[in-house]
This record gives C-alpha cells, sequence and structure tokens, in this order.
C-alpha cells in the first residue's frame, strides 16, 4: 500500500514537471523592457476600506538613488469618467520622498459606499542625470 501510494506520488510528481515545461516552453520569448532608465517598476491600486472610503495605492522602485521619487499627480474618476478630485504631490507631502530608491504610500477619499471608482497615477523618479515619468490606470473598484 505504502508502495503504491509513493509511486502515484512520483508518478504526479513527474507529470506536473512535464506539463509544466509544455506550459513554459508555450509561453512566447519576449523580454519585457523596464519601464524606464529611472523607474524600474511601479504598482498602482485601489483598497476600499469600508462605508464608502477608498485608499489610493502606488508603490515605486527606481533604478538607484533618486533625489525625488513617488507620484506627482493622481486622479481619481467615477467609472463613468467623471473626476472626482485631483491630488498633487505639492498639496500632500506623502506622494514625493527625497533620497529614495523604493517608496510606497497612500492617499484617501471618502467615497460613496456603491460607488465606482478608478485612478490615473502619474509616477516620478528624478536624479541629477535626469527624470523619468509613467503613467498607470488602476482596476475600476466599488466603494
Amino acid at each position: 500500500m505504502r508502495r503504491k501510494a509513493f509511486r502515484a506520488l512520483a508518478l504526479l510528481m513527474v507529470c506536473a514537471l512535464f506539463l509544466g515545461s509544455f506550459a513554459f516552453a508555450a509561453a512566447p520569448s519576449v523580454i519585457e523592457p523596464q519601464a524606464s532608465n529611472y523607474i524600474a517598476s511601479k504598482t498602482a491600486y485601489i483598497y476600499k476600506n469600508g462605508g464608502g472610503s477608498i485608499s489610493l495605492c502606488f508603490g515605486i522602485t527606481a533604478t538607484g538613488p533618486m533625489t525625488l521619487l513617488g507620484t506627482t499627480r493622481i486622479e481619481l474618476y467615477t467609472a463613468a469618467g467623471r473626476l472626482m478630485k485631483i491630488y498633487t504631490s505639492s498639496s500632500y507631502a506623502n506622494m514625493l520622498v527625497t533620497n529614495r530608491y523604493t517608496y510606497n504610500s497612500y492617499v484617501t477619499y471618502p467615497g460613496v459606499s456603491g460607488e465606482s471608482y478608478y485612478a490615473v497615477m502619474t509616477f516620478y523618479a528624478g536624479n541629477s542625470k535626469g527624470s523619468g515619468t509613467k503613467i498607470v490606470t488602476t482596476a475600476t473598484v466599488t466603494a
């Protein structure tokens, strides 16, 4: 009985490895470029806090230490495309930081329960050699 279970498990593992290699081989061999010479990666999403309140969350990783890093502008829209609020780094100190290579933060919006929202975020990374920006649109989330 124990030997049968061992063989069945071994066969399952071999099949999983065999099928996994086909899935890998079928995947397109496209090398995804870095976001820019200054931005290595970026993440933007909306988190619902409850009671209609939402958090507009962002994360950015630079290619090295940056003088300024974060988001310079966040535009919040309803799912129908109506602009609800604009957040700028000049008004919200937690949107940009200095002398860092990675940063995560958020801003909140009171929202309305049942309303759907999405955000457009402008990411920024800059140092003495130059700067880069990238724009990301979040998925739509219902508050």
